[in-house]
């Protein structure tokens, strides 16, 4: 789930029903960020006032003058913060709100905002001018950079005309944060079997375009999976391509946080071997296509989204989707029908997804060092 944003919110109550000065204070706006302090400080006034009086101290009681005069400064203190904070809110939708007026040439006056769950990197919201809505992520400032990635991967995917993805509206930065604006689609998870399989024949579909002066493998900019950077440079050979800028820098990353990995020069020097004979042309690939990226409309029309887009073997998509659980076969089915896949395909894909499973190491730490051992292991058999 998304991190809870800090943006406005109505928190009167949190803040003004514990029977302290705050009570008195026309208080109807907050953010989480002032609750913390709030928890820290305030409260802490709050409790030795009623341990020692039904009644708001005054000057003399036993809280003391200082402790009464710094209770009050608190109040006025978390008001003016939640108001400043409340103002640069304010001003960061203001400015999202002009810019998809801008690119739309249609005047877009936000009336709502609803935080919504997306993800554990950003945090999503659906806004709506009461005719138009969309979905809009935001992340600080510095990752500017992710958005812009992620909304010419969806331009490219959408260019292809194969499946359906949700379309880039705007993208920029507004105060200390970054945005991007994107169609809402109406989305359920609960696609049946035909639904399933013209998703796998839309995927095979756009694996199969093909585009005249793309040869290679890469992308003409460097994007991120999950958090991660991900690097693409442009590489004739797509061992090569995989052992370095997949594998290689992932053991790279691992090593910087103190994993340990004891086979992985060993495993790096396989990969010719583990690849041999196998050539495959260059498609545009999601690159991070697993089931939290893929769903349905409403009406059935199959949708992928949030890509960590670049030109690499198809099989990295196929494999992706089997690593947690796989998606259906009427999936798979579709996919073959009209893209069939290579033999071998069974052994490449354990290769495939440990890119995957040393990512989440990098990300979450924990037990997914003796997962990717344990995979390590298992292709060196």
């Amino acid at each position: 789930t998304p991190h809870r944003a800090c943006g406005c919110r109505n928190v009167t109550n949190n803040l003004t029903g514990r029977g302290n000065l705050l009570s008195r204070l026309p208080l109807s706006i907050g953010c989480d960020r002032a609750k913390l302090w709030y928890n820290s400080n305030l409260w802490q006034h709050s409790q030795v006032v009623r341990q020692r009086s039904a009644k708001p101290p005054s000057p003399s009681s036993n809280l003391g003058a200082a402790s009464y005069r710094n209770l009050a400064y608190s109040g006025v203190f978390v008001f003016l913060f939640c108001n400043n904070l409340a103002m640069s809110n304010n001003l960061l939708w203001q400015k999202i709100a002009l810019e998809i007026s801008n690119v739309t040439a249609k005047p877009f006056e936000l009336i709502d905002r609803q935080s919504i769950g997306g993800g554990c990197i950003n945090q999503a919201y659906l806004i709506s001018s009461g005719i138009e809505r969309y979905f809009v992520k935001l992340n600080q400032a510095s990752r500017m950079e992710m958005f812009v990635a992620e909304a010419k991967g969806l331009q490219e995917m959408a260019a292809t005309a194969t499946i359906k993805v949700p379309a880039p509206i705007c993208w920029g930065i507004a105060r200390e944060n970054s945005y991007l604006v994107l169609e809402c689609l109406d989305l359920t998870s609960r696609g049946n079997s035909q639904n399933w399989a013209e998703m796998g024949r839309n995927l095979a579909t756009m694996h199969d375009y093909r585009v005249s002066n793309t040869a290679k493998f890469g992308w003409h900019i460097n994007n991120t999976i999950g958090s991660t950077p991900q690097l693409n440079s442009w590489e004739t050979d797509w061992t090569i391509f995989f052992k370095n800028q997949r594998l290689g820098y992932q053991f790279q990353l691992a090593r910087r946080k103190g994993g340990h990995f004891p086979q992985a020069e060993r495993l790096l020097a396989a990969i010719p071997d583990l690849l041999a004979n196998h050539q495959p042309q260059p498609s545009l690939v999601h690159g991070d296509l697993w089931g939290g990226n893929a769903s349905f409309t409403t009406v059935g029309i199959p949708v992928i989204f949030d890509p960590a887009t670049y030109w690499g073997d198809r099989e990295v998509d196929l494999a992706m989707t089997e690593l947690f659980g796989g998606f259906p076969a009427a999936f798979y089915q579709g996919y073959e029908s009209v893209y069939p896949l290579a033999p071998g395909y069974a052994r490449r894909k354990q290769l495939y997804n440990l890119y995957h499973i040393l990512n989440h190491y990098n990300l979450f730490g924990g037990g997914y060092q003796s997962q990717d051992n344990g995979a390590i292991e298992s292709l060196l058999c």
